[in-house]
């Protein structure tokens, strides 16, 4: 079976867990790598700097971030992925104001890019940018 459009499907998860024991540089490496591609150190520090965060992050633990530090590195590397297709599972958990404001710029930047992204979320602020809303009750 033909997976190779899985390459063009990126996720950021509750459950999404990099290893707390890396470097966040490493762990970027490993999860691009899965996906083949290169870590490059121009463009990563774009998607950090995208999401308020500066190159310096790469050499801290990953397990010594704060949880909207760690939110924001995986959502770095979900723009580092440049997929077509992006699925959100409550994507700005774990960050404050700020960081959620940035998520919601990504998004709207994706969306002009033609992009899919397809959110699940309870956030009002997230659900405002949306197309189209399907409500599970």
């Amino acid at each position: 079976v033909d997976k190779s459009f899985l390459k063009n499907i990126a996720t950021v998860t509750p459950e999404l867990e990099f290893y707390p024991q890396l470097t966040v540089q490493e762990d970027m490496e490993l999860f691009l790598g899965l996906r083949d591609i290169s870590f490059n150190a121009k463009i990563i520090a774009e998607c950090l700097e995208r999401f308020g965060l500066k190159a310096n992050v790469l050499n801290k633990f990953f397990g010594e971030l704060s949880t909207g530090m760690a939110q924001r590195v995986k959502l770095a590397v979900l723009l580092a992925s440049n997929s077509e297709i992006w699925l959100l599972d409550e994507a700005g958990s774990n960050i404050d104001e700020a960081g959620v404001n940035l998520l919601l710029k990504e998004i709207s930047n994706a969306k002009k890019a033609g992009k899919l992204i397809i959110l699940a979320t309870n956030d009002s602020r997230e659900v405002a940018v949306a197309d189209e809303i399907f409500q599970l009750k």
